[in-house]
């Protein structure tokens, strides 16, 4: 014991005098507990004055160092479900807290992840690939003023294993990032909140550039569902919101597992073939944006007049990119404080994005390969056009050239889980499946073009609900990750996950990053982008509105008149 001691005395020498202080603080009080619990039994009647002054110092001993029953009681202990993979032994997450606000340990609640030596997992599918190490989460109170280095290595020298991956709460303390990035996100809302208010009491005719402040007109326009009848490929909108679905839910049965204490069952239910629908992320994403770089290119091309590429390039970065950076932002200095609990700091999400924000929001770092979205491109302008030509022949084999594309789509999407097994030929598969999948996607989408008319698809996937929703998936892409990431990090115990509350768990991400999404669509993205056009191009942004304004005029119209046809037929 005596050259434990000389040894951490030697290892406390090269740390902060902070961090001595409170590691000196807990090892001096879980000594003199220990002493205490082995001292001898105090005189008895025969001398009266020892007897006393024996009790009293046991009593001082006691009461000075009663807190750490309390600390070793919130380190994690070893529990249940160890062979279905529960691997989280958290500890008490809130005698770590009421330590540190009763004055008693300056503490801050941490994360060691480590490999127990000797103990490993023998999966049960592919034995030949042989073993896993057993990798333990243990939750435990460590000092708050102890860097995360000075902490890992403290505690790799006491436990003598290494490596131990170190995650701890963050401080409490916002960084001055995050505290700007904040005023700037609260000046901005009372901004839009004044204008909106005073617009609605006083209905007075303000400059035509509040209206870019205007909440009334932005929540108008998102909510639209109105279009021209003679809109092709209104089936896109249905695809889209399908395909963000599709993502949302991988992301609900993916991001989980780090959560679970059930892990081994989770796994098994994610190896069954239904799930590879929902577990294939990079798929869905060039959907997504092939589908809405076609859209983009179709509505330009049939537009008259014709606007300039300058400022379509501009309108649809001022849509992405104001959202795109204050997403990156808030991960990387708001995002590890906003939430609290004993796995709220194993998610590294903040880390990642703090190291590499400014490679992020500048695209220095791709955001996505580019071959989808430039087929969809191409698509449109080019392979559109010979595709109306020959329209007689692909009405005449649309039901054959349909389910041929939904065969090739199909293996494409199951191909990795049923027959590729060859690493060659795996590596074939991961280089060109995704512009295949493009293709195939479009081809489907003009044969599914012909097909559609009156046919129960086309209700719905052409249904009005899905207008709105389809202007809010590139921002669902962004914001399913973190809200799935802070609903299952802010829970204080794992998951114990089924077939419902997996289910439960996809819908309350859905709605919660739709929402969202709707929320930033109308008080960010909306406001810059018509704040920008109305300061350099309002002009064309007026003829853009009346020209929504007339379509929409048009489509009443026609109804109307269709209604009255009907009822003079009757």
């Amino acid at each position: 014991m005596q050259l434990f001691k000389k040894q951490l005395n030697i290892r406390l020498s090269t740390i902060s005098p902070e961090c001595r202080s409170e590691v000196s603080q807990l090892f001096c009080s879980l000594t003199s507990f220990v002493a205490y619990l082995k001292a001898e039994e105090c005189p008895g009647k025969e001398d009266k004055e020892q007897c006393v002054k024996c009790r009293t110092e046991n009593e001082r001993l006691y009461n000075a160092n009663k807190w750490i029953m309390t600390w070793v009681d919130s380190v994690g202990k070893m529990p249940s479900g160890i062979s279905d993979g529960n691997y989280h032994w958290l500890g008490d997450y809130e005698q770590c807290q009421r330590l540190k606000t009763q004055g008693l340990f300056n503490g801050r609640y941490c994360l060691l992840e480590f490999r127990v030596p000797g103990a490993v997992i023998r999966p049960e599918q592919c034995p030949e690939k042989g073993t896993d190490p057993l990798e333990v989460v243990l939750g435990i109170c460590l000092p708050a003023n102890c860097s995360t280095e000075e902490t890992q290595g403290l505690v790799e020298y006491v436990a003598e294993h290494q490596p131990i991956h170190v995650n701890c709460q963050p401080p409490g303390q916002w960084p001055l990032a995050g505290i700007i990035l904040v005023g700037i996100l609260l000046l901005w809302l009372s901004v839009l909140l004044f204008v909106s208010t005073f617009r609605w009491f006083h209905h007075l005719q303000l400059p035509p550039i509040f209206d870019a402040f205007c909440l009334q007109i932005h929540l108008r326009h998102s909510l639209r569902t109105t279009q021209p009848l003679e809109t092709r490929f209104q089936s896109i909108h249905g695809i889209q919101v399908l395909a963000a679905s599709f993502l949302v839910l991988g992301q609900a049965q993916l991001l989980v597992l780090p959560y679970l204490e059930n892990t081994g069952h989770h796994y098994a239910l994610l190896e069954r073939w239904p799930a590879q629908i929902a577990l294939n992320p990079t798929l869905l994403t060039d959907t997504i944006l092939a589908l809405d770089l076609f859209q983009l290119a179709l509505n330009e091309s049939q537009r008259r007049p014709k606007r300039s590429l300058i400022l379509i390039v501009w309108k649809r970065f001022l849509r992405i990119w104001p959202i795109y950076t204050l997403i990156t932002l808030s991960m990387a200095f708001v995002f590890a404080h906003l939430g609290e609990g004993p796995m709220w700091s194993r998610t590294d999400i903040s880390q990642r994005c703090s190291n590499n924000w400014p490679e992020n929001i500048f695209f220095i770092t791709p955001f996505a390969r580019a071959s989808s979205p430039i087929i969809g491109l191409l698509f449109a302008l080019f392979l559109l056009p010979k595709w109306d030509e020959w329209q007689h022949l692909i009405k005449a084999l649309s039901l054959i050239g349909l389910l041929i594309t939904l065969f090739f789509m199909i293996f494409i999407l199951w191909a990795p889980f049923w027959i590729f097994t060859d690493s060659t030929i795996s590596l074939i598969y991961g280089t060109i499946h995704r512009p295949i999948w493009s293709f195939l996607l479009f081809c489907f989408l003009g044969f599914l073009e012909v097909n559609l008319k009156g046919s129960v698809l086309a209700k719905l996937l052409c249904w009005r609900v899905f207008r709105p929703l389809s202007k809010l998936v590139l921002i669902v892409l962004l914001l399913s990750e973190p809200i799935a990431l802070s609903l299952f990090s802010s829970l204080h115990r794992p998951v114990h996950t089924t077939p419902l509350s997996s289910l439960l768990s996809f819908i309350g991400i859905f709605v919660c990053s739709f929402l969202f999404s709707f929320i930033l669509d109308c008080s960010i993205i909306r406001p810059i982008r018509n704040l920008f056009l109305k300061i350099y191009g309002e002009k064309n942004e007026l003829e853009n509105n009346k020209e929504e304004e007339n379509d929409e005029k048009e489509i009443a119209m026609e109804k109307e008149n269709i209604l009255g046809k009907s009822k003079n037929e009757i």
